[in-house]
């Protein structure tokens, strides 16, 4: 931990501190809760959480090496007080236990609480009164070169003053490309980015689909000029997909602009792509579409098998009781309907009857009568090229999903 350096140090410091203070300047504050207090006055150092614990025992060893303030203060660290827990029994010791905070009161005539959290900005101290359990004074403190904080705490202490920023640092930063999620402490700004900003230690973090996120901290000092410029690097992963059956139409997209990236028949084999999500468009004709959607993170490898579930057989096969008039006759399948193409030959004056029926190999004298359909069927046929008639499976009574129906064809009657 930081302060674990700062313990080192903070002597030489702290002697030294109104002429090496270069980052601040001084103002007087409104007296501190306990400037009027008889002295010595009981204050005692709790985490906020056990995380938090480190840091107030060293900031108890920081207080105590400093002479002019350990003669005004007696400092209850959280090892003392876990120690004389014993006799107090406080159950929770925690700065922001209202029960604990009147313990200490009653119990150790301690007036007030002082807590401390590290976070990327800085040390943030918290000082809490017993007798009302309300924060009395709330301040974080900026960490520009690993011991401003920890100083300008210590004046609270010893002076009743606190820092105040006369000058703020500047950040210009740019990145390639330029479109992506910018923060700075969590707080989403745009790029370029060209601001003034306190002296302090700031997290910056760059993200964008497809490419390796940048995560840093930087500090920025008072009066200078903190330059950044980044590139980020594509980030890519592999995936292989195996179809059943094999032969199926796909088309990969982007989701995030829908743009096409890969489309073909059959086993995608093992295919890099770059980092992000993915909608896979897949068909067969027989067959129900599917749109699977698929993350696919950098250098990683997803391998899958897709089952494909029969919707019906296709009809293939079409023959013609004329075939010396009717020609060009074409079977194109799409989900739940049919087109049939076909000619008719003959003198432009001539027209015909035309029905459409289905055969099967079983039964090839019976011919079965198709509902819903449209185009050019029925009486009076004009002669010529083009012609189509459309029909509908799902009118008919018998289901498309049998096995059976790939011992059907169609028969075009022509009278």
């Amino acid at each position: 931990m930081r302060l674990i350096l700062f313990l080192s140090v903070i002597l030489v410091l702290f002697s030294d501190l109104r002429s090496q203070h270069k980052l601040t300047s001084l103002m007087n504050l409104e007296p501190n809760p306990f400037n009027l207090e008889s002295k010595p006055i009981n204050i005692a150092l709790l985490p906020i959480s056990n995380k938090d614990s480190l840091i107030i025992e060293n900031f108890h060893q920081i207080l105590q090496s400093q002479p002019n303030i350990s003669n005004n203060f007696t400092f209850y660290s959280y090892v003392k007080l876990l120690q004389l827990n014993k006799i107090t029994k406080i159950r929770n010791l925690s700065s922001i236990d209202p029960n604990c905070l009147s313990s200490l009161n009653e119990l150790l005539n301690i007036k007030h609480v002082i807590s401390l959290q590290e976070s990327s900005k800085g040390l943030n101290l918290t000082m809490r009164n017993t007798s009302t359990c309300d924060i009395e004074y709330s301040y974080l403190y900026v960490d520009t070169d690993s011991s401003t904080a920890i100083k300008e705490i210590l004046m609270l202490f010893s002076d009743g003053v606190r820092s105040v920023y006369s000058e703020k640092g500047r950040l210009e930063l740019s990145c390639k490309p330029n479109d992506v999620l910018f923060t700075i402490n969590a707080t989403e700004f745009q790029i370029p980015f060209n601001n003034t900003l306190n002296p302090g230690n700031y997290i910056i973090a760059i993200k964008k689909e497809g490419f390796t996120p940048i995560k840093e901290s930087i500090i920025v000092e008072a009066g200078k000029t903190v330059y950044k410029n980044y590139n980020l690097v594509e980030a890519f992963g592999k995936i292989k997909i195996n179809f059943s059956p094999e032969n199926v139409e796909y088309i990969i997209r982007k989701k995030l602009d829908s743009s096409i990236v890969l489309s073909g028949i059959g086993n995608i084999p093992l295919t890099q792509f770059q980092e992000g999500v993915y909608l896979f468009e897949i068909k067969l004709l027989g067959f129900t579409p599917q749109n699977r959607l698929f993350r696919i993170r950098a250098n990683e490898t997803l391998e899958e098998t897709i089952p494909l579930n029969r919707s019906f057989y296709p009809i293939e096969k079409i023959t013609s009781n004329e075939p010396t008039v009717v020609y060009g006759l074409k079977v194109i399948a799409s989900m739940w309907e049919y087109e049939i193409q076909y000619d008719l030959s003959g003198s432009p004056s001539e027209t015909y009857d035309v029905m459409l029926y289905l055969i099967s190999k079983e039964q090839p004298d019976k011919k079965f009568i198709l509902n819903g359909l449209q185009g050019d069927i029925g009486e009076d046929i004009k002669v010529g090229k083009g012609k189509k008639i459309f029909w509908n499976i799902l009118k008919n009574m018998f289901s498309p999903i049998n096995p059976k129906i790939l011992k059907y064809s169609f028969y075009l009657e022509i009278d």
